[in-house]
């Protein structure tokens, strides 16, 4: 004899089969800028991945000062990005370029790991550059390091560079 389950026990295991499908590596898409978004306990967003796929990002990635959440205008809330989270590029093997804004504060664990930049420029907001934050862009030779950095992590820069800058006031343009 078959049972069925009651109407309680199916929407209990609906509930759970909607939340493990939402469950994702992002809290929500910045649709202007073809970002996705983590919240922050201090109220800020970082850059994220859009699954563990990874490679969700290619070409030139121009990453805002601040997020924008909600579609209609009235609705809409604003939220500094600072920072660059953990894999956020990781496999990215077609990032070309990619614009860090002053409001960042940090790079994460292996955030550009095994992506095709070729030059990086870090502006001096930047704090901290964590482990493997670089790690295996072979194609990444020039990094420009605002001189805010403070903490560059172990194998920040796994990568073949040949040259490395470390400025104090205005960043050089680079031209992808």
């Amino acid at each position: 004899m078959k049972k069925m389950l009651s109407f309680k026990a199916l929407m209990i295991l609906l509930g759970f089969v909607l939340c493990a499908l939402s469950a994702g590596a992002y809290d929500f898409p910045d649709h202007e800028h073809g970002l996705y978004l983590n919240y922050l306990s201090d109220g800020s967003v970082e850059v994220t991945y859009y699954d563990d796929n990874y490679n969700t990002y290619s070409g030139y990635v121009n990453i805002p000062t601040e997020a924008v959440r909600g579609v209609l205008v009235s609705t809409q809330t604003y939220f500094p990005i600072t920072r660059i989270g953990k894999y956020a590029f990781r496999r990215c093997l077609s990032l070309t370029g990619v614009s860090i804004p002053t409001s960042v504060t940090s790079i994460g664990e292996s955030a550009f790991w095994n992506c095709s930049l070729t030059s990086v420029t870090i502006p001096y907001s930047v704090k901290t550059i964590e482990y493997n934050a670089f790690g295996d862009c072979s194609s990444l030779t020039s990094v420009y390091i605002g001189s805010g950095v403070t903490t560059i992590g172990t194998y920040g820069f796994d990568s073949p560079l040949t040259y490395v800058r470390i400025y104090t006031s205005t960043p050089p343009t680079i031209y992808n």
